[in-house]
């Protein structure tokens, strides 16, 4: 075969049209060159020949593999061909760090020079610092020029060395390892917004009992030495990336009787504290990144014995979830062994849902979250308070960091809502884990500096929409002096700590790189896409209020939603659910009694109603939402003096419930749930 027939081979082999939408790796080993090659009966020796001749074009024969790359790479757009002429050099690349030539796992160039029939040393082979042109434009034809549609590849770089970071990130897991990695995730509870620490994925994955990843992937995980440190922070970054990537599911086990694809929710605690009486409320939610059954999920385990109802809340989490269909109880899981883990099955949907068996929990303000009170978190967060409880066999060691190594440590006695033998204690900020994290992996801080993407509206892969980019998190105990995205430095939100990606560039690939002292750290990569082609230009033609054409003069004129000389009249209670006999309308607002009865009362200019709740006959309602925006409508707290309008307000929406029909949307209804809940609780 000629270089142009291996080139078009490997590239068909790992770019194709079953691979849309899907990441890709340039997983090339012996056994993949051998697959490509045995219809035409050549296998690596024939690979690595042509590789050295190039293709027809390359008048660098002779000189370096790097030089002639370049060449093919040069204006390779203008050829006509169907792949990047450079796929050969790049999987010659990735195969140099698959062999075993004698030296040590971290040395990349004594295998290259030896593929290609050199001396094997180590030392840069010449002008391999270039190769990530070569890289980035692999990126840009996958995912700008094909779409995507022939799989995703991204530039990423990972370790500490950028250029032999770039073949490097391919090669640590086998395809087999990748494909195994959502069984690992799911069995382990993991959860892709929330990553564990790297020493607690680590942990996780090398004591791997079901043989998903290969002997050598485990050992290198567990390994302490520090000639490995390297390529032990890679390939943990990868599995974080990996974990990033998942979308929550897994597919049926092979040999296990499953016959379908299983989807994954992490169970958290939720605690509602009352400092003042200092007591406790324990609850459970659902975090998932797939989307919730409409009719929502019905959970079962034998610890309980009884059904768990929970339906979507807001932005993957679940409400919290409730003992009856009815929603009228939430269920308490304080007497359960937290130590021991909580698994609930909804067979219906393939549901799985997961509670850790940690002895010690994370406890963060939810209102990131979109909620009240705390919810358990995956790892200690940085510059921020939290809680954390505790099982009391960890007293000693707990108080031990929390004196030497925390800011504002201290011990919270409650009077009720702890279960037996569980602490918890307060922290305002944790300045070192060097006490705990070789006792607990799962509290210890980030090591791997990584570069992750929070947010935003992704199409596919790291396709993303350019009205709604994601924001950039930076994690890890390496410090970086710049972020910047196509070289302009990117500002962090002293409140969030997140850098906005600017949304206003002309590249649609935006390159996020983490530098000190002008080296790039880390790089990560995504594209913006803009689907709709936005009119700069004027209307051409408007429609009257009947829908007929009018002159551009006209006083009243519309094109599509834009209305021109209309002003809309002023909210009017009186009609907008005219109530006739036997019916009666509440208006109700945010805030505890704030609450009229229409027609017969005016609503106050000092709230807006957020529910308009038509009481029919036999005292049957429905309710209606009449507010402007329910992501920023969430219910308060406080009260009118009026303790009559704060009865009705309970009245309404607490005691009547079962009587008033739940919205159907269920955005709406998570909202209005929450409604219910704080008059649930109003004295």
């Amino acid at each position: 075969m000629d270089y142009l027939k291996w080139n078009d081979a490997i590239g068909s082999y790992l770019f194709n049209p079953d691979r849309s939408g899907v990441r890709v790796f340039l997983y090339v080993t012996t056994d993949v060159v051998a697959e490509v090659g045995a219809p035409y009966n050549v296998g690596r020796d024939d690979f690595i020949a042509a590789v050295k001749t190039g293709p027809p074009w390359n008048t660098r024969c002779g000189r370096s593999i790097c030089q002639q790359a370049l060449q093919a790479f040069e204006n390779w757009r203008t050829r006509g061909i169907e792949y990047p002429p450079y796929i050969g050099y790049l999987a010659l690349f990735v195969l140099a760090d698959t062999v075993d030539v004698g030296f040590a796992r971290h040395a990349y160039y004594p295998g290259l020079r030896w593929l290609l029939g050199e001396k094997p040393e180590t030392g840069m082979y010449p002008s391999f610092d270039r190769m990530h042109l070569l890289w980035d434009d692999l990126a840009v034809w996958s995912n700008q020029d094909r779409g995507g549609d022939w799989g995703a590849f991204d530039a990423d770089i990972i370790g500490e060395w950028m250029h032999v970071g770039l073949p490097r990130a391919q090669t640590l897991l086998t395809d087999e390892e990748r494909d195994n990695l959502p069984y690992l995730f799911a069995d382990n509870g993991l959860d892709p917004h929330s990553p564990p620490s790297d020493r607690e994925m680590a942990y996780l994955l090398a004591d791997d009992p079901h043989r998903y990843l290969k002997r050598h992937t485990k050992e290198l995980l567990r390994s302490t030495s520090e000639r490995d440190s390297s390529t032990r922070a890679a390939l943990v970054e990868i599995l974080l990336e990996e974990l990033e990537y998942w979308d929550g599911s897994a597919p049926a086990r092979p040999h296990t009787g499953e016959q379908a694809r299983s989807y994954l929710g992490n169970l958290r605690l939720a605690m509602a504290l009352d400092l003042t009486a200092r007591t406790a409320r324990f609850s459970l939610r659902c975090r998932s990144n797939r989307q919730y059954p409409d009719e929502g999920l019905q959970l079962m385990s034998e610890k309980i014995g009884r059904p768990l109802y929970g339906y979507e809340d807001w932005q993957g989490w679940s409400t919290t979830l409730f003992d009856s269909e009815t929603q009228t109880s939430i269920f308490d899981p304080s007497h359960l062994d937290w130590q021991d883990g909580l698994l609930l099955i909804d067979r219906e949907h393939s549901w799985k849902t997961i509670l850790s068996k940690h002895s010690v929990r994370i406890m963060v303000s939810a209102k990131a979250f979109g909620f009240d009170g705390l919810v358990e978190d995956s790892q200690i967060p940085k510059s921020r308070p939290f809680y954390l409880l505790s099982h009391h066999d960890h007293a000693e060691i707990l108080q031990t960091w929390g004196h030497e190594c925390c800011e504002g440590f201290s011990e919270i006695n409650l009077n009720s809502g702890l279960p037996n033998g569980w602490r918890l204690y307060s922290i305002l900020r944790a300045n070192s884990d060097a006490l705990i994290r070789d006792a607990f992996p799962f509290l210890a801080f980030p090591t791997v500096l990584r570069i992750q993407f929070k947010g935003g509206l992704k199409m596919r892969g790291n396709q993303y929409f350019t009205f709604a980019l994601p924001q950039v998190a930076l994690t890890g105990a390496v410090e970086a002096d710049g972020v910047f995205c196509n070289d302009h430095r990117m500002e962090v939100d002293p409140q969030t700590g997140m850098y906005t990606i600017p949304y206003d560039l002309s590249a649609r690939r935006r390159i996020v790189e983490a530098r000190r002292s002008g080296e790039c750290l880390s790089r990560r990569s995504l594209y913006a896409l803009e689907t709709v082609a936005w009119r700069d230009s004027l209307p051409t033609a408007y429609l009257d209020k009947f829908g007929r054409h009018a002159q551009a003069d006209a006083a009243e004129k519309c094109v599509g939603p834009i209305v021109y000389g209309f002003t809309p009249p002023d909210f009017n209670p009186e009609i907008f659910l005219p109530p006739s006999t036997g019916r009666r309308v509440f208006f109700v607002g945010r805030n505890p009694g704030e609450i009229v009865q229409c027609p017969n009362e005016t609503i106050p200019n000092d709230w807006q109603p957020v529910w308009a709740i038509l009481i029919e006959r036999r005292d049957k309602g429905t309710v209606i939402y009449c507010g402007s925006d329910p992501a920023d409508e969430a219910p308060g707290t406080t009260g009118c003096k009026s303790q009559k309008l704060c009865r009705l307000w309970k009245e309404i929406l607490w005691y009547r419930r079962k009587q008033i029909a739940d919205p159907s949307h269920s955005t709406l209804r998570a909202l209005w749930r929450k409604y219910r809940e704080v008059a649930r609780h109003v004295g």
